[in-house]
C-alpha cells in the first residue's frame, strides 16, 4: 500500500482510493444508519451542519 502511494506521488497520478471516494462511501454508510434508525428514506448528499 505504501509503495502504491509513493508511486502515485512520483508519477503525479490519481490514487485508486481518493478522498472524495472515501467521503462518498462514508456518506452512504451514514445515510444507511440514519435510515435504519428512523425508518425513513434519507436523501444523499447529506446536509452538512
Amino acid at each position: 500500500m505504501i509503495e502504491s502511494f509513493i508511486e502515485v506521488i512520483e508519477k503525479d497520478e490519481e490514487p485508486v482510493a481518493t478522498g472524495m471516494g472515501g467521503r462518498q462511501a462514508l456518506e452512504v454508510a451514514l445515510a444507511a444508519y440514519q435510515s435504519a434508525k428512523t425508518g425513513r428514506i434519507v436523501k444523499i448528499p447529506l446536509e452538512i451542519i
